[in-house]
């Protein structure tokens, strides 16, 4: 008796054991399925999300690449049109294509730079040279007014470079006040690296959102108004960042906007 009772106890015993054991399985494979569910509603809202941004960056780029090729080329026709004889006519037409150029040639580098796609050749350069020859073929580039110390060599990709001083260099020309001169200055950081600046003067309705001006395809209200992308600071943005500097704007009081460019040296 007393060894059947033992035997009984050991399977009782065991009994509870493997209850026990099977309890906590359970209750693991629950909370499992609970973190699972919880991840995948998480997933799939982030999903939801993704997938409502790249609709929404997918209509902006239509609605923008559709009306910037509509408005270039109805000049370009007109001009081919009416202005064989019109050198106005001829040169609008003219930079209707060149707008349509830019267009394309900003979409095709803003899919690469999303994409990583955009190579990046660090090297030792003359900055102020390779500024210079960037913008050697924009209109009004009398308008720059240079000044500072761009003396030494920095560190970063020299075509890149050219593709963001260009941008910042024909946004301020754009959208700055016609009769005050773009300011470009060049400066030692107390980190010891190079800053170049890039100033204009804008009147009140040329004002905008300084914590919105890098989104791709962000334009403001005025600047809808002119021929554009939405495309230029946001690229000279990435752009700086994937050299290691950083780009960044602010506007003073007196609507006086700085593009302040940082370089490695």
């Amino acid at each position: 008796d007393d060894e059947g009772a033992v035997i009984i106890n050991g399977f009782l015993f065991h009994a509870i054991l493997l209850a026990v054991f099977m309890s906590l399985v359970l209750q693991n494979r629950a909370r499992q399925r609970v973190v699972a569910l919880a991840s995948a509603r998480a997933a799939s809202a982030k999903q939801a999300e993704v997938e409502h941004a790249a609709r929404k960056a997918l209509q902006q780029f239509m609605s923008m690449f559709g009306h910037e090729v509509k408005t270039s080329l109805s000049a370009a026709s007109l001009a081919i049109e009416q202005g064989i004889n019109d050198p106005k006519l001829s040169r609008q037409g003219a930079q209707a294509i060149d707008n349509i150029d830019t267009l394309v040639v900003r979409c095709l580098q803003a899919d690469r730079v999303d994409d990583g796609a955009m190579p990046v050749t660090l090297q030792r350069f003359d900055l102020l040279a390779t500024l210079k020859h960037s913008v050697a073929h924009i209109e009004d580039g009398e308008r720059l007014r240079w000044s500072g110390d761009f003396g030494g060599v920095v560190w970063a990709d020299p075509w890149l470079s050219g593709i963001i001083f260009s941008n910042l260099a024909e946004n301020a020309l754009k959208y700055g006040r016609a009769d005050v001169p773009v300011e470009i200055g060049a400066a030692t950081t107390h980190q010891g690296d190079l800053c170049v600046t890039v100033c204009n003067a804008v009147d009140r309705q040329g004002l905008f959102d300084v914590d919105r001006v890098f989104e791709k395809f962000y334009r403001s209200e005025y600047a809808i108004r002119q021929s554009g992308a939405g495309l230029g600071l946001y690229l000279a943005k990435a752009l700086a960042e994937q050299q290691g500097g950083d780009l960044s704007v602010e506007i003073d009081h007196q609507h006086r906007v700085t593009f302040s460019w940082t370089l490695k040296r």
